[in-house]
C-alpha cells in the first residue's frame, strides 16, 4: 500500500458516510454568508484529508508549536 493509501481510504469513507456534511450540520457558523469562501464541510474535509505528517508542529493557539507525539 502506498504511504498515503491511508488517507485516501479515509477519504472514500467520509464521501460514502457524509460525515464533513453530518459534523458541519452540527456546527454553528457565526460567519456572514455572504462573505463565506469556504463552507465549513469543506474545512472539515480538508483537515480529515491532510496526512498526519501535515500536521506536525502545527500551532496550538498559544504561539507556541505543538510537538509532534503519536
Amino acid at each position: 500500500m502506498a504511504s498515503d493509501g491511508g488517507v485516501i481510504l479515509l477519504a472514500g469513507v467520509e464521501r460514502r458516510l457524509r460525515l464533513a456534511d453530518r459534523l458541519a450540520a452540527a456546527i454553528h457558523d457565526p460567519r456572514h454568508p455572504q462573505q463565506v469562501t469556504h463552507a465549513i464541510a469543506d474545512i472539515l474535509r480538508g483537515r480529515s484529508r491532510r496526512p498526519p505528517k501535515a500536521l506536525e508542529g502545527q500551532a496550538t493557539g498559544t504561539g507556541q508549536a505543538r510537538p509532534f507525539t503519536r
